[in-house]
């Protein structure tokens, strides 16, 4: 990253927030299959591991323009520094991916997995429209939805350990891990995020920030949200309030008495079991390799014991 930064400054604002960045799971997910079949000669690779990861730091952007966050909208000024950043974002990607020291059949495959990750977090964006609270919301495949919604956002997560294993052997299990996990990391990630953003806990090792109210202000209706409701809770009226700390702890206290934490884990369970049968079967690993490890967040999360 100090690199990049040294050959074009333009890029250092962007390589400082990546660097700042404490854990980068992206990253250990990419890495993790290689480590696990003993390759280490893998610092050609850095480079990838870094245009993934900067797949999500892209996406902030876009959310704290689109949940209009103070900082991103005190002035003109402000939001045209986003935009540029945005770009400059993609072109930063764009050569670290020329740059690595890998074949043209490697880098055309790598580019056209993390480009189309980027256009499923644009959909993501879209698709949040879906889940936005209304009248009718329960009326349709509110479930469906949000599962979308969550996938399209997170697909990085699930592709970056893909990726690492492709260079091992130019294997790409991309479409079979679509067929067979029903419930991918990046579903059962998104759940355990939004519920967290109903936690005073703030882990600044793994979230950019952290909003309680935003998905709310923003009439977006998260699993939390949405469980309560089957619980015959009446959530229209937090999404016409203006919301403060009573509030917020008000919402706390509900989704502590109906255990929602519960379900949430048993979807985490879920996902967690299918992951891991998917290495077993198609990577030939099992569940004390660094690979299966960097599942276990959806077993043992510190946001679970705030419930």
């Amino acid at each position: 990253a100090e690199n990049f930064s040294q050959k074009n400054p333009l890029y250092k604002p962007i390589l400082k927030k990546y660097s700042n960045k404490k854990i980068h799971l992206i990253g250990i997910r990419f890495f993790a299959p290689l480590y696990d079949k003993g390759i280490t000669e893998t610092e050609h690779l850095i480079p990838l591991s870094i245009a993934l990861e900067l797949c999500m730091q892209q996406a902030y952007i876009t959310n704290i323009i689109l949940d209009e966050k103070k900082d991103a909208w005190k002035s003109r000024g402000t939001i045209k520094d986003l935009i540029i950043e945005k770009d400059l974002t993609l072109m930063l990607m764009r050569e670290l991916i020329e740059t690595a020291s890998i074949t043209e059949k490697e880098i055309v495959f790598f580019a056209k997995i993390i480009f189309s990750i980027l256009d499923k977090i644009t959909l993501g964006f879209i698709s949040e429209e879906n889940i936005k609270y209304q009248r009718k919301i329960f009326d349709t495949d509110y479930e469906t939805n949000y599962k979308k919604r969550n996938t399209l956002l997170n697909r990085v997560y699930d592709y970056s350990l893909l990726l690492g294993y492709y260079f091992i052997n130019g294997e790409n299990l991309i479409e079979k891990y679509n067929r067979y996990v029903k419930i991918p990391f990046s579903y059962a990630g998104q759940i355990i995020n939004d519920l967290s953003d109903f936690s005073s806990l703030y882990d600044k090792n793994v979230k950019v920030y952290q909003d309680n109210f935003s998905d709310i202000k923003n009439k977006i209706v998260t699993y939390p949200m949405y469980r309560l409701h089957t619980q015959g809770e009446n959530i229209s009226i937090y999404f016409e309030k203006n919301l403060d700390s009573d509030i917020f702890a008000k919402l706390y206290a509900m989704i502590k008495s109906h255990h929602v934490v519960n379900d949430v884990i048993v979807i985490a369970k879920k996902s967690y079991e299918e992951n891991i049968n998917f290495l077993k079967k198609n990577l030939h690993l099992d569940e004390e390799s660094l690979s299966a490890k960097t599942f276990r967040l959806l077993l043992d999360n510190k946001y679970y014991k705030s419930f």
